[in-house]
């Protein structure tokens, strides 16, 4: 090779250098180029928790993670901005499914999952003393024209006869602004987490909105007959059952929710209990469902 045919490759190979370095630095400082676009744009990531850890996250079916060892959580980087695709898979577990988007230089933070497991184990409840469907006389509040009531923790709430909503701990406080019209043949019921305020008004769910201070309809249940029992397990999941089913759905509102039907017959050893007319309670304590079927008590294993 001749020293003029050297010199040429060199200054050929300086000339791509030199041509790919911008790309090559603002790809490292977190820039790709976006083809539909056909410009550089910064990406964005995602962040995913679970409980319990998942096996495999994988990201518009292409894009695939697993949380460390002793962890239950990715963070995937360097994404488009643009709404990307994600499921959540663990073995024996239902997948979780959703469509997240992604913003430039910003974090999109999922973090609340529940897997739950396919093959969820029951135990039949021996002690009848320990029921939560013992029906146990409480004291009534010394509050006037409380339509239906309930006590969490140190906190008292209410559904009042004029339709508003209230809350005290100390002196009563009014959470709505506008009157649900009472019907005094309606049975209301009203279940709470940490965050958030549920009112079953005769089978229809409505949940509270703290920043309009009103109640609205509950989208992801509207579609449902009659619901009974809906009760929360955390602040983003709710069980409720309707037309004899028991079914776990997310809360989390945005782009779809993942929903869960519990099987309706259950085997315990040698024996299948099928699951009729279910009365359900949710122990947030212990993170163990109560199913009560004719005059059978089942109980779960921790699901949370």
């Amino acid at each position: 090779m001749t020293r003029k045919t050297r010199l040429i490759i060199l200054l050929f190979c300086i000339v791509c250098f030199f041509s790919a370095l911008p790309v090559l630095v603002m790809y490292s400082v977190g820039y790709h180029f976006d083809f539909e676009k056909m410009r550089f744009v910064t990406t964005g990531g995602i962040y995913i928790k679970s409980y319990p850890a998942p096996e495999k996250v994988t990201i518009d079916s292409k894009i695939n993670e697993s949380p460390g060892m002793f962890s239950n959580w990715v963070f995937i980087e360097g994404l488009l901005p643009e709404n990307h695709s994600i499921l959540v898979e663990k073995t024996g577990y239902y997948s979780y499914f959703k469509n997240l988007p992604v913003y430039e230089k910003q974090v999109t933070r999922l973090e609340n999952i529940i897997l739950i497991k396919r093959d969820l184990q029951f135990s039949t409840l021996i002690t009848k003393e320990e029921s939560p469907f013992l029906i146990k006389q409480e004291q009534e509040p010394d509050i006037e024209n409380a339509v239906t009531f309930l006590k969490y923790g140190n906190n008292l709430i209410w559904l009042s006869s004029d339709g508003f909503l209230y809350q005290s701990e100390t002196n009563p406080q009014k959470l709505t602004t506008t009157a649900l019209t009472i019907n005094k043949k309606n049975i209301y019921k009203i279940t709470a987490s940490e965050k958030n305020i549920l009112l079953n008004n005769n089978g229809k769910i409505l949940i509270y909105n703290k920043e309009k201070k009103d109640f609205e309809n509950f989208a992801p249940t509207t579609g449902y007959e009659k619901i009974l029992d809906c009760q929360w397990i955390n602040d983003y999941y709710i069980v409720f059952t309707t037309q004899g089913k028991i079914m776990i759905l997310e809360t989390y509102l945005e782009d779809g929710t993942n929903l869960v039907t519990l099987p309706q017959a259950i085997t315990l050893e040698e024996k299948t209990i099928e699951i009729k007319s279910p009365q359900i309670f949710f122990d947030q304590s212990s993170g163990k469902l109560y199913i009560k079927t004719g005059n059978t008590i089942l109980v779960s294993e921790k699901i949370i």
